[in-house]
């Protein structure tokens, strides 16, 4: 309702606005122009989240988790209850953990690059 009109007329939700939701769900309403903006803006959503289970299975196999344990802790927060129902809808809950999760991530890369003994940095 309220954040597809916002992103369909690149307006503000309510006050807190969540600027960079809209902008970034336009672009998916613009890039998928055949179907309906709530269905684009569903996707962007979709999208988003499945960026933050990525951003945390990086994460992890950063700091020197196995394969295995890293993939098990991004499906288990893919298809935990509370992250899947808000996943799929138009909200802004994926776009927030997925910029926090870059921000975390950007920090581990960092310290990792800067540690000769990170093997599991693909930067390093």
């Amino acid at each position: 309702g309220e954040l597809v009109g916002a992103v369909s007329f690149l307006g503000t939700a309510h006050p807190t606005g969540y600027p960079l939701f809209c902008l970034a769900g336009r672009l998916f309403v613009a890039l998928i122009p055949f179907v309906s903006p709530a269905f684009a803006v569903n996707i962007a959503s979709a999208s988003f989240s499945a960026l933050a289970v990525g951003t945390l299975t990086m994460i992890l196999r950063w700091r020197g988790l196995a394969h295995s344990a890293a993939l098990s802790a991004g499906w288990i927060l893919a298809f935990s209850e509370t992250f899947w129902r808000q996943a799929d809808v138009a909200e802004v809950y994926g776009m927030s953990l997925a910029s926090a999760l870059l921000a975390v991530g950007t920090g581990v890369c960092s310290v990792c690059v800067s540690k000769v003994s990170c093997s599991n940095n693909p930067f390093a």
